[in-house]
């Protein structure tokens, strides 16, 4: 039997009310609306991801583009030749200017026995090194020590005719190059040494002064031929052929003229080294980048100076030939030219391959001074 209620006990429970509990549906609800959150926060983020990575994307797109282009610029295109890239009938008759030289000839000449040889050039002979280069196939063919100064960017004549910081560069040229080594009993290079703090990226121009300055490396006084071999940056870069007033003194004009410049040289060197042999030795012919980045013929492509590689080429014979110095004409090869440039020069259509290299050595052979 159960227990007794009486109606004031009954009157106290109110049925309405409901019980108290966790309330799960409600616990429920705001687990939902919390996954939404996350989940939208999360596509926030995956947007903002991908807005990144195309950012990102575009940036390496435009980086890419433009090193690119800054290499098809400097380069130029693959080398694609048509009849408008060069002249096939252009004058291929030698300018080649030979001086007969014999050391023992002139009074006071001592033999030591050995055969010294040392090339002076810009990015055609740099480009010639290492196996099968110019120097080794030299070396080979002579049986002398060659040994090869060489500097990229590097001129006949220079860019100001008074030596200034802003042009620090210049020091390098080959009008300063040649006063240095002539310039006393064992040549004065301190020009070289204070330029060197105004070049930037100045690590090839440091070497070239370390070789330059030290005599167990090139010593000029025991150098039986000198090898001049510019002219091709001359060119590239525009130099002037002649610069300035052009009167008896100053035939072929100033230093800052590639003409006037060579003259200078050839005097100094000539003045300082009676029993040196020297050879002024051409570019050889070669594909540039035109305005528009097409490798084009340098016997039909007309520099800022209007002028061709070729002019190049005549005027420095004029000036070997006023100072009765050699002359090897590596220019207008009857072997070596736009007719058949395929057998003779690299990929690039810039500078030699081996066989082109074997060939100008070739010729150089025959001028040089070998004694007997």
């Amino acid at each position: 039997m159960g227990p007794d209620f009486d109606d004031e006990d009954l009157e106290k429970i109110d049925l309405g009310t409901p019980m108290t509990t966790d309330e799960p549906e409600t616990y429920i609800e705001e687990e939902t609306y919390d996954t939404q959150e996350d989940e939208e926060e999360e596509e926030n983020s995956n947007l903002s991801k991908i807005v990144q990575i195309v950012i990102l994307s575009a940036i390496a797109i435009i980086l890419f583009s433009s090193v690119f282009l800054l290499i098809r610029w400097q380069r130029g295109s693959a080398l694609n030749v048509t009849d408008n890239n060069g002249n096939p009938a252009y004058d291929v008759e030698s300018v080649d200017y030979f001086i007969p030289f014999n050391p023992s000839a002139i009074e006071g000449y001592v033999d030591d026995g050995e055969q010294n040889i040392v090339i002076l050039g810009d990015d055609t002979i740099l480009h010639a090194q290492g196996e099968n280069g110019i120097s080794d196939l030299l070396a080979e063919a002579t049986g002398a020590n060659v040994t090869t100064l060489a500097l990229g960017g590097s001129t006949i004549a220079l860019q100001e005719l008074s030596y200034t910081q802003e042009y620090a560069k210049d020091a390098y040229n080959l009008y300063y190059i040649i006063s240095a080594i002539c310039a006393g009993d064992m040549g004065n290079y301190d020009l070289q040494l204070t330029a060197l703090s105004e070049i930037e990226n100045n690590g090839a121009y440091y070497d070239y002064w370390d070789k330059l300055h030290n005599r167990d490396f090139v010593n000029f006084d025991k150098t039986d031929t000198l090898i001049i071999c510019y002219g091709y940056c001359d060119y590239l870069a525009g130099r002037p052929l002649t610069a300035g007033d052009v009167y008896s003194e100053q035939p072929f004009g100033h230093e800052n003229g590639t003409t006037g410049s060579l003259d200078d040289c050839l005097k100094l060197l000539r003045e300082r080294f009676p029993y040196m042999q020297i050879i002024v030795s051409s570019p050889s012919y070669c594909f540039v980048a035109d305005e528009n980045g097409d490798m084009t013929g340098a016997d039909v492509y007309f520099n800022s100076e209007r002028a061709t590689l070729g002019d190049y080429v005549l005027n420095a014979k004029n000036v070997a030939e006023a100072n009765h110095v050699s002359f090897v004409d590596n220019y207008f090869f009857e072997d070596y030219n736009f007719a058949n440039y395929e057998n003779f020069l690299e990929e690039d259509g810039a500078f030699p391959n081996e066989a082109g290299r074997r060939l100008i050595v070739n010729h150089i052979m025959q001028f040089i001074y070998q004694g007997g």
